[in-house]
């Protein structure tokens, strides 16, 4: 569901059963883009009134991708980066001239949204996996690193408590739209 929020409350823009719609954006045509994912995964376009906060006729695909970036400019003009492939990745820590200093770990799949412990000495990284994103955390010193979610729904977004002891994160579940916000020991 795709909702706004105005003086009355919430208003429900956008529906489609058994879907996740995401990252919405107003284009000066008279359209909301959007990500549509599981079925059909791809960017897709709906007419909507602004006056009436409605859609004015029936969602078409524009891009048969499933994830991506995308922004629209003032003038309609619609800028959309392809996902890249899956490839390994390295972390390393760098000075400040951009030096790489060392490695951390070792390669892995698309590893992103890291978080730095309080006190500097652990990374937590999201990386790609077999089904999906799990939380992995680094030493930074001896560069070794541990799986700390195993499930097989996609886990991102990791964030040190302020103890440096658990790290919150993002599961994204099975079904369309369930999102859940866990807390784990940082050290599994």
């Amino acid at each position: 569901t795709i909702a706004v929020l105005t003086d009355e409350g919430r208003k429900d823009v956008l529906r489609i059963p058994g879907q996740d719609l995401g990252s919405p954006v107003y284009s000066p045509t008279g359209h909301m883009l959007f990500i549509r994912r599981p079925d059909n995964a791809g960017m897709w376009a709906v007419p909507v009134s602004l006056d009436r906060l409605e859609t004015t006729g029936e969602p078409f695909p524009v891009t048969p991708t499933g994830s991506g970036r995308f922004i629209i400019s003032r003038d309609g003009t619609l800028v959309f980066v392809r996902p890249a492939p899956p490839r390994e990745t390295r972390v390393v820590l760098v000075d400040r001239q951009g030096l790489v200093v060392r490695t951390i770990g070792e390669p892995q799949l698309n590893q992103f949204l890291p978080a730095i412990s309080p006190d500097g000495r652990r990374l937590a990284v999201s990386a790609s996996g077999n089904f999906g994103p799990d939380i992995w955390v680094h030493e930074v010193e001896s560069g070794t690193q541990m799986r700390l979610t195993f499930d097989d729904a996609a886990e991102v977004a990791a964030a040190w408590l302020p103890g440096g002891e658990r790290i919150a994160f993002a599961r994204r579940g099975a079904l369309a739209g369930n999102v859940n916000m866990l807390v784990a020991a940082a050290d599994g």
